[in-house]
């Protein structure tokens, strides 16, 4: 049995039966790029040294979050400890 469920198909109707059948089971889901039917949702994290940054946009713009996952790794220094 699973104890969470991650939804990734291109099918809206479909993405909404399985987050049923999981709520049916007391089994929680996230379903990609579709915040109405998460149970929860994940961030995309940067980490330097010490310092970790999350970025959540509640799954409406993936592409921002990935460009600006890029930006971040680019411009805090390695060595973000040191400073």
């Amino acid at each position: 049995m699973a104890d969470l469920v991650i939804v990734a198909v291109n099918d809206i109707p479909l993405a909404g039966q399985i987050k049923q059948d999981a709520q049916e089971e007391k089994i929680l889901v996230n379903v990609a790029d579709k915040h109405q039917l998460c149970d929860f949702s994940m961030c995309a994290f940067v980490k330097k040294g010490n310092l970790k940054i999350a970025i959540h946009t509640i799954g409406n713009y993936p592409n921002i979050v990935q460009r600006l996952k890029e930006v971040l790794k680019a411009n805090i220094p390695q060595k973000i400890d040191a400073i």
